[in-house]
């Protein structure tokens, strides 16, 4: 009598996820992942929106004046479009008056860039500092990813910033203290942090190995001394 295939109706798995990795280990790992970008998104947005509450850019007020400097301009073209009139004084008037507040919020924007990169890379180094110091903590590891991201994505925004000044020295001064901490703190988070002492034991929980790995062992070698000793028997 023939004995019907076990897997003749048997689904496949479906290769979903790393091999040899447990599916719940797997999707832990992702959700981890997920939350730190989105923690470090956060946290650079937090910084962002703080700094310009605190510390606005004194040309938008600039701008919003222009704004009604220009619909006067366009409505004063537009009446005299008709009539072929010619440039009265205060026209030339306007035109100047634009033409200086133009200047003025070129100015105000490029002094709030400068000062502003300056804050944020100091609360950037803060971040990267604090992601360093809580990666000593084992339980809180998706914390410090989190903080780490958000301090570099604020590094980011202020080396922008400084692009935004217009003052080359500052920019070059900026980028050269960026990459002073970064490279710093990634070394002490990485390097110095990933290093064991000679006496130290690897770890019995890796990516892939369930953590009980050890009993799972010491069991199989008890069902082979049994089986070695039974066979003795015969």
């Amino acid at each position: 009598m023939s004995v019907p295939s076990s897997t003749s109706g048997a689904r496949r798995p479906t290769q979903d996820r790393p091999p040899g990795q447990p599916h719940s280990a797997w999707q832990s790992g992702a959700l981890q992942a997920i939350f730190a970008l989105f923690l470090g998104v956060i946290v650079a947005l937090v910084v962002g929106v703080g700094v310009n509450t605190f510390h606005p850019n004194p040309a938008d007020e600039t701008r919003a004046e222009l704004e009604q400097l220009y619909q006067s301009q366009q409505l004063s073209m537009a009446e005299k479009a008709d009539q072929a009139a010619p440039t009265t004084a205060e026209d030339k008037r306007l035109d100047a008056r634009i033409l200086q507040l133009e200047e003025l919020a070129r100015q105000q924007e490029q002094e709030w860039a400068a000062a502003t990169s300056i804050v944020v890379v100091i609360l950037a180094t803060l971040l990267l500092a604090a992601a360093v110091a809580l990666a000593q903590v084992a339980a809180a590891g998706v914390f410090s990813t989190g903080l780490l991201l958000g301090g570099i994505f604020t590094m980011l925004y202020g080396v922008i910033l400084s692009m935004m000044s217009g003052q080359s020295v500052l920019r070059f001064v900026l980028l050269l203290v960026a990459l002073a901490i970064t490279s710093g703190l990634g070394y002490l988070r990485f390097v110095r942090g990933g290093r064991r002492g000679p006496g130290a034991v690897p770890a019995a929980t890796s990516a892939g190995v369930p953590p009980d790995v050890e009993q799972r062992l010491t069991r199989v070698e008890k069902s082979l001394d049994s089986l070695r000793h039974a066979l003795r028997d015969l």
